[in-house]
Parts: structure tokens; C-alpha cells; sequence
């Protein structure tokens, strides 16, 4: 057991260790980091399948955040990302993707994610010739709400796999939607910092705890 504590603490610190950025850019949970990428944009398509945009993973990065200009009461979102290693350690696999998590950052609270639209990320590996292959569909995790996705990668996802995100951002407020606005979402990776601290947090707690009824 003492092992056992001893291994969750090195997670933890693992977990909040900073990793360097370059070409392509870092993205997590992690709300005090600085943003990972802020963009705006006209229509939801983002990257392509020969042209996707490159993410990795970054402890100490921000979200990324994007200001959607929405005309007619929907912002309909098809994206292609390519999960990266750290550039780093360009050899070194990972680290893995456990989820993709969306939020919809609206003060009026008038936009939602439309539930009848198709909601899902088809994932894609690469054959030798470097072709993208399809490999899996994930839909919505059962606790999305209608201002917060959750995509669950089970098994996680490793770099460099490509996902095609598929969802529509619609008004759900009183009478019609205002012309011209931008709405602002953040995606991110993996749970959020404070997610992971809380649950190492947890399991040292009762480890801590068989110990004392040992002694």
C-alpha cells in the first residue's frame, strides 16, 4: 500500500508537470493557462482531412477557445483534429487522449448544443501510406448537458490519430436569435487539472486510511 501512495503521488506530480509549446499548439483543461489557441471564425469548418489542425497535450496550456459567428441561430461545426506528441519528444508516443470536453461560455445562457443534430467524432488511423482509415465512432457521453459535451475515448486515443468532430450550435432562447453575434466554446482534452488532483487526492486519502487500519 505504501507503494500503492507513493506511485498516485508521482502521477500527480506528473500530471502538473509543464511541457514545452511549439509549431503546433499544447491544449487542456487547465483554466489559469494561457489559451491554447483563440480563434474566430465564420463557419464550423475547421481543418480538413488532408489539412487537419494539430493539437498535443499541455498541462499548463488554456483551452481552446473559439468566438463562433452565428447569423441565423445555428453554427454548424465539422472540425478535423490531429492528436500530436509533444514536440518535445517528438518520438515518444502520447500522452493518451481520455476525452474530448466541450463548453458552451454564454452569460445569457441562450445557446445550447442541439440534441437532434448528429453529435459525435469519427476517429481515424493511418494506413502505411499514410491514408486516413476509419476507425471508430464515439457519440456524446451520457452526462452532456445541453451547454457541455463530453466525448469518451475508451480505449484513449494516442497520437497521431485524426478525429472528425461533428455537432451544431443552436439558440434555445426566448423568440428568435439575435442577428450577428459570436458565441464563445472552449474544447479541451482529457479532464480538467483540478479533476485529476481531486481524484489522486481521493485515492491517497484512502490509502492513507488502509494503512492506519493495518497499524
Amino acid at each position: 500500500m505504501r507503494n500503492f501512495v507513493f506511485f498516485a503521488s508521482m502521477f500527480l506530480v506528473l500530471a502538473c508537470t509543464s511541457v514545452s509549446t511549439a509549431q503546433f499548439p499544447g491544449l487542456s483543461g487547465n483554466p489559469n493557462g494561457t489559451p491554447g489557441m483563440e480563434d474566430y471564425y465564420t463557419n464550423g469548418y475547421i481543418g480538413s482531412e488532408t489539412n487537419p489542425t494539430g493539437v498535443y497535450l499541455d498541462p499548463n496550456a488554456g483551452p481552446w477557445i473559439k468566438h463562433c459567428w452565428v447569423n441565423n441561430g445555428v453554427f454548424n461545426f465539422n472540425e478535423w483534429v490531429q492528436i500530436q506528441n509533444d514536440p518535445t519528444y517528438p518520438t515518444q508516443p502520447g500522452p493518451p487522449w481520455t476525452d474530448w470536453d466541450e463548453v458552451i461560455k454564454d452569460p445569457s445562457g441562450n445557446w445550447s448544443w442541439q440534441a437532434t443534430a448528429p453529435t459525435k467524432v469519427d476517429v481515424y488511423t493511418y494506413d502505411s501510406s499514410n491514408n486516413p482509415v476509419y476507425k471508430k465512432t464515439v457519440l456524446e457521453a451520457a452526462n452532456s448537458t445541453n451547454t457541455y459535451l463530453e466525448f469518451d475515448f475508451n480505449p484513449p486515443e494516442f497520437p497521431v490519430e485524426l478525429l472528425n468532430i461533428q455537432k451544431t450550435l443552436v439558440w434555445s432562447g426566448p423568440g428568435s436569435a439575435p442577428v450577428g453575434t459570436y458565441v464563445t466554446v472552449w474544447e479541451y482534452p482529457t479532464p480538467e487539472p483540478a479533476t485529476i488532483v481531486l481524484l489522486i487526492s481521493g485515492l491517497l486519502a484512502l490509502g492513507l486510511g488502509y494503512i492506519r487500519q493495518r497499524k
